[in-house]
């Protein structure tokens, strides 16, 4: 099984809703698209209030709403070809449940903006898994109502 790595810098200067980080979803040949890493942090000067990001991951059902720039799948191996995925960072839309786009949420936790928080799936039961149908993915948003930086996020999963 092939491994990749991608990385995503959400620039926002809401208040209240930070946007997304990256999006994965599946395409032309259909995989079950696996995350079992994630590490985020903010990026940008900490706001003067010691504040928090409210960070979720839900599964996409339909990805066609979703507007950003293309990002490119790193595979971790270089003997491993290119990957099926697509992904999007730097997301200017946001998809809403009034479009049936967004699915169950799979994770939801809040960090400190003055902390980097790295999860690990402990066991393959615990990965976060996309189906393997088209047009559907796993979506990742950062919230706050008061930060109003940068937020990164690297993200490895397999296919």
């Amino acid at each position: 099984m092939p491994y990749y790595a991608i990385g995503g810098l959400q620039s926002t200067t809401s208040t209240a809703l930070k946007g997304t980080a990256v999006e994965w979803t599946v395409t032309a040949t259909l995989k079950r698209i696996k995350w079992y890493e994630v590490i985020i942090g903010a990026t940008g000067n900490p706001n003067a209030s010691d504040t928090y990001l409210q960070v979720d991951i839900s599964r996409l059902i339909a990805t066609t709403s979703i507007a950003g720039t293309t990002g490119t799948q790193s595979a971790l191996d270089q003997a491993d070809g290119a990957s099926v995925m697509s992904s999007l960072v730097n997301i200017t839309t946001e998809p809403g449940a009034a479009a049936n786009t967004v699915g169950v949420s799979l994770m939801n936790f809040g960090l400190n903006q003055r902390n980097t928080t790295r999860w690990i799936a402990a066991q393959e039961s615990q990965y976060l898994v996309a189906p393997a149908t088209n047009l559907n993915g796993l979506y990742m948003r950062e919230q706050s109502n008061i930060y109003t930086s940068s937020v990164a996020t690297q993200i490895y999963a397999m296919e």
